[in-house]
């Protein structure tokens, strides 16, 4: 089959993303809207495929696809402008687009270094993309196009984000990779909202959308129990920004959605995404009933003035009164945790460790290392520049601390994630396999006293900073480490 248009999704290195795969739910509506108009379409997901660049490069090249249309992570920018030039090179007719949230923020940018790049589709190109095909497919004018921009365009300062205001009339997502999905034994995504109401100053989604828009709760229920049927799925994780949302209005929406769900009686478990001021005791209990198995918390920090800093509008009481409420009706819960950023001090570090301690001592552990993301054009960003703290370039922001405590502390922690931790996790993993009792039960011990270790010299050194104290607790860990291979 001769493929028109060929959609393609370049693999963020983020450690949360490249250990496990998941589908890509806007290529996925990409995909169904273009079948629809009657284009012949294939996807190359390389989150699901794994495949190097250079293969997806090559296999590109042997496709000789009319369109293209790329998605890429922020930290995946460097692949982008390889496909891009290369294939440009190669296929110099055509046309390569690029679309996406990170696009969309930064796409002043992108258009100014990646002149190769044909066009830019700004906001949710359901509708934008399919016109832009139409147009190339018939030789078309694209370029005056509200929602397409492109590099040296002279309409620029005219063109501007297009979000679909009724979600209902989108086509469901197609589900080429779902299969590869559930193989890994992961589960299919569902949104159910786009947008939020939040503006914390990190978050490059509610730069351009926060208005939050709504499927219709019974488009949602049918498209859940399609994939329970079509796929035999017994888990569906609903990737809205924020399910609940924050009015009355929205409650009223999400109690609809689980009486309706439990009257359906499908056996089915969903997870979901929420702030912690829409976790509602009477909710979250209907949710519960209805098959509601575990809830992602943005909490990230329990120190208020890092709260109002991330401009999350929220309390540490909030989030305490929040995680409060799940662990009292036995809904699983995993924290959003930000621990570092360039104005932490020593004492919101102790204020984060006891905070995590008295809620969600399961991941204090790996919450400790969690720095702060950059991403261009935020609140956050912008405050940075000012103060003269971002350095590197605008696709790959580091920073400096303003407290060499901090810092210092910062390099220990990083030095037992990187030389101790993985070794001992891979083994421990090891003698498990081989269901040897004894030895992992010395083994959890060992690895119980490296880890109490690791955050006793936190703790001491946030009460009394020595550069001595984390160096030799730095070896005392290492030679723990080599203990625990001993029983290799």
């Amino acid at each position: 089959m001769n493929i028109q248009v060929l959609l393609i999704v370049l693999q963020s290195t983020k450690e949360y993303v490249t250990d496990r795969i998941f589908e890509h739910l806007g290529i996925g509506y990409l995909t169904s809207a273009l079948r629809q108009a009657g284009y012949t379409v294939k996807i190359i997901d390389q989150n699901i495929t794994k495949i190097p660049l250079q293969q997806i490069i090559s296999k590109t090249l042997e496709l000789k696809p009319t369109l293209i249309g790329l998605s890429c992570y922020q930290d995946s920018y460097s692949a982008l402008t390889d496909f891009v030039k290369t294939v440009k090179e190669q296929l110099p007719t055509t046309h390569i687009s690029l679309g996406g949230v990170f696009a969309t923020n930064t796409y002043t940018y992108i258009l100014s270094e990646l002149r190769e790049l044909d066009s830019l589709v700004l906001g949710e190109g359901e509708n934008t993309f399919v016109e832009l095909a139409e147009s190339i497919f018939s030789a078309q004018d694209w370029t005056k196009h509200p929602h397409i921009t492109f590099a040296n365009d002279p309409l620029w300062e005219q063109k501007y984000p297009k979000y679909e205001e009724s979600l209902d009339s989108l086509i469901e997502p197609a589900r080429d990779t779902l299969p590869a999905v559930l193989q890994q034994g992961m589960s299919p995504l569902i949104l159910s909202s786009r947008g939020c109401y939040g503006r914390c100053s990190y978050c490059s989604i509610t730069t351009n959308t926060r208005n939050r828009r709504c499927r219709n709760i019974n488009s949602v229920l049918d498209e859940m129990e399609r994939l329970h049927y079509d796929y035999q799925v017994k888990h569906i994780q609903i990737v809205d920004d924020t399910f609940v949302g924050g009015s009355h209005q929205d409650s009223l929406r999400i109690e609809e959605f689980a009486r309706e769900l439990i009257n359906r009686k499908l056996d089915l478990q969903f997870t979901v995404e929420c702030r912690s001021n829409e976790v509602k005791v009477d909710l979250m209990k209907l949710l519960k009933q209805a098959g509601l198995r575990s809830v992602f918390l943005g909490v990230e920090s329990g120190y208020q003035p890092t709260l109002n800093l991330f401009q999350k509008d929220l309390t540490v009481k909030d989030n305490e009164q929040a995680i409060q409420i799940l662990q009292n009706l036995g809904i699983n819960y995993t924290v959003g945790f930000i621990m570092f950023h360039p104005y932490t001090t020593l004492a919101e570090v102790e204020a984060n460790i006891n905070f995590l301690f008295k809620t969600d001592q399961r991941n204090l552990l790996y919450s400790l290392k969690n720095m702060l993301q950059v991403f261009p054009n935020t609140p956050i960003a912008t405050k940075l520049k000012k103060d003269a703290k971002l350095t590197g370039p605008w696709h790959g922001y580091t920073y400096s601390f303003s407290n060499q405590d901090v810092l210092q502390l910062y390099d220990y922690i990083i030095t037992f994630y990187l030389k101790v931790l993985p070794d001992i996790e891979r083994l421990g993993v090891r003698f498990r396999e081989r269901s040897d009792p004894d030895r992992s039960k010395k083994m959890a011990a060992l690895n119980g006293e490296i880890c109490t270790l690791f955050i006793e010299t936190i703790l001491t050194y946030i009460k009394e900073p020595s550069p001595q104290l984390l160096k030799d607790r730095t070896q005392e860990l290492l030679n723990l480490k080599l203990e625990v291979t001993k029983f290799v």
